[in-house]
């Protein structure tokens, strides 16, 4: 839910900013805001499907600051809108 700064996590491993970068997209070929952005989006799509909280609630909860952004980065990692993912969850749990 915190803001996470790169200079803060690069303080904790004795790095500088740059050459962090360059090693964790070395070792896991993805940036570290990516990386971030589906640790987020994923505790998102468990509040999605277990909980009662809104979307914008649920943005917030995760470390958003802006419902677009959410909006935008949950689309480009799950394919859907988290709106659609809670409907298409809601929809096929009922099936079960």
């Amino acid at each position: 839910q915190e803001e996470i700064r790169m200079e803060t996590l690069s303080q904790l491993v004795n790095m500088t900013p740059n050459a962090l970068s360059r090693f964790f997209k070395q070792r896991t070929n993805r940036s570290i805001s990516n990386y971030i952005n589906e640790v987020r989006i994923g505790q998102a799509t468990l509040l999605l499907t277990s909980s009662a909280l809104t979307v914008v609630e649920i943005s917030y909860k995760c470390g958003f600051n802006t419902i677009s952004n959410f909006n935008r980065i949950f689309k480009s990692v799950k394919g859907v809108t988290p709106t659609e993912f809670r409907d298409s969850y809601k929809k096929n749990s009922y099936l079960i």
